[in-house]
C-alpha cells in the first residue's frame, strides 16, 4: 500500500470517526429479512477502521454504485421501503465486489455506509491476492531463467 495514501488516510480518519461515531441506532438485517433496531454506541476503532477503509478505496479509484434490485424481496416479514445491490468498481470500470437484497428503510441508512467499507476491504483484499499470484508467477519465471543463465555459464 501506498505509504502516502496511508499517511493521508491517517490524517482524515478523526473527520470521519466523529461521522461514524454519531451513529447510536441503525438497523441491521437479520434473517429472512426482518430488521432489529440495534442500540450502539459504535466503537471508534471500528469507526476508524472504516474511515480508513473507504478513504483508501477512494484513492485507489474505487466507486459505489447503489441500484435497485432487480429480483422481488422474498423474505418473510414487513418488506423495507428500498431493496438494493450495492456495487463496488475499480478505476476500470471492473466489479469488484456487490451485495445484493439489502433491504432498508432510507437510500441514506448509515448502514449502508458500513456495508460500503467492507465491500471496499474485500476489494481491496481481491486485488492483493491478485497482486501476490502475480509477484508469485514472476518470481517463478525469474528463478527458472537463473537457473538456465547459470547451467549456461557452467557449459
Amino acid at each position: 500500500m501506498d505509504p502516502f495514501i496511508l499517511a493521508d488516510a491517517k490524517h482524515l480518519q478523526a473527520r470521519y470517526a466523529r461521522s461514524f461515531a454519531r451513529l447510536t441506532h441503525y438497523r441491521v438485517p437479520q434473517a429472512y429479512g426482518t430488521h432489529a433496531p440495534l442500540s450502539l454506541a459504535l466503537p471508534l476503532h471500528e469507526a476508524y477502521r472504516d474511515a480508513e477503509t473507504l478513504h483508501i478505496g477512494q484513492c485507489m479509484g474505487f466507486t459505489t454504485h447503489v441500484e435497485d434490485e432487480n429480483e422481488p424481496w422474498d423474505s418473510e416479514g414487513k418488506p423495507p421501503a428500498y431493496v438494493l445491490c450495492l456495487l463496488v468498481r475499480d478505476a476500470s470500470g471492473r466489479v469488484r465486489a456487490s451485495l445484493g437484497m439489502v433491504g432498508v428503510d432510507s437510500r441514506f441508512d448509515p448502514y449502508l455506509t458500513t456495508l460500503e467499507a467492507e465491500l471496499y476491504r474485500e476489494a481491496i483484499a481481491e486485488i492483493e491476492r491478485e497482486n501476490d499470484a502475480l509477484a508469485e508467477q514472476g518470481a517463478i519465471e525469474l528463478s527458472e531463467r537463473a537457473t538456465y543463465a547459470a547451467g549456461e555459464v557452467r557449459a
